[in-house]
């Protein structure tokens, strides 16, 4: 009495109706909004509803907001059969992507095919779409380079109205999760002697070694010294800010973003750091007279890497 049953179908639209004892009818309704998805494929868009092919799509404006040191990381689980590795927690260091177990995918940004590491070093506010391309239908137009999949980017663009301003800040303090407690030399020898002593093997050291490691006279052959408090911080940190403006008329619109990142080591040293400037302008041209639209963009980033 008074429970409620949850029905949810995929495709569908979701219902919760009152429980009832014996047979009950639900009438599901299709989720139509679903299937007007706008889809990125290769050089234009359609919806979900039209397509038959395997393309998966990522709303950018959830990522664009985590804080991550590259858009490969931001999309990590989030996209079916698309899988992320990342090989160093190094600063700097991204990770790669693979679609459906594949070698290196094909990166098309604004139609135009790029490096994996323009695709890494993107902003991930500036991006507008972003879809995947994973089977040999979605993948035709691009011919055999596109065998390991493509990675489909489209920016952002200025729009007619008044200025926008967007600016973000993060601040991020990360540490290992498990960052054990180490104990002195001279805890770890006591302790092994009384083992020992117990199964009557004697001491493992002599009273006479355990005395220096417990004073520290002779740090050089009895040394007693936490590495990892020696060598390591108890936590990392990273910033980002993020800048953009976009506005436009009708015959003039565009989109300018800039963006700073510095990312730390947990390592006690200045020579592992990762520095990071990203910039983007793209502009709309019209020209009513000649029925003419021209696009221009430029992009690029500076990168500074400091490793051990």
């Amino acid at each position: 009495g008074g429970a409620i049953l949850s029905v949810k179908i995929l495709g569908y639209v979701g219902q919760e109706v009152n429980a009832t004892t014996g047979f009950m009818t639900i009438k599901m309704v299709k989720d139509v909004s679903q299937l007007d998805e706008v889809v990125v494929q290769a050089y234009g868009t359609t919806t979900r509803r039209k397509t038959t092919s395997a393309i998966a799509t990522l709303d950018m404006t959830n990522v664009a907001q985590i804080p991550v040191q590259s858009v490969n990381d931001g999309i990590a689980g989030r996209l079916p059969g698309v899988i992320v590795t990342a090989s160093s927690g190094s600063p700097g260091s991204k990770s790669s992507i693979s679609i459906r177990g594949g070698l290196t995918p094909l990166y098309v940004i604004d139609d135009i095919i790029r490096t994996p590491e323009d695709f890494g070093n993107l902003n991930p506010n500036d991006i507008e779409d972003l879809s995947v391309l994973k089977d040999a239908a979605a993948t035709a137009l691009y011919g055999v380079s596109a065998a390991n999949g493509v990675v489909v980017v489209k920016t952002k663009k200025g729009k007619e109205g008044k200025l926008n301003l967007n600016y973000s800040y993060n601040q991020i303090f990360s540490q290992p999760t498990v960052f054990p407690k180490r104990i002195s030399a001279y805890d770890l020898f006591t302790t092994a002697n009384r083992l020992f002593m117990d199964e009557g093997r004697g001491q493992f050291v002599s009273d006479e070694v355990l005395e220096k490691y417990r004073t520290g006279s002779d740090p050089l052959n009895f040394p007693n010294t936490d590495w990892q408090a020696v060598t390591m911080k108890d936590f990392a940190s990273e910033m980002r800010h993020d800048l953009s403006v976009s506005s436009g008329t009708k015959l003039l619109k565009y989109y300018a973003g800039l963006s700073y990142y510095d990312q730390g080591s947990i390592l006690k040293t200045e020579h592992n750091s990762n520095d990071r400037i990203t910039y983007r302008l793209n502009t709309t041209s019209n020209f009513e007279n000649l029925n003419l639209v021209a696009t221009t963009g430029v992009d690029g980033y500076i990168e500074k890497n400091i490793v051990p």
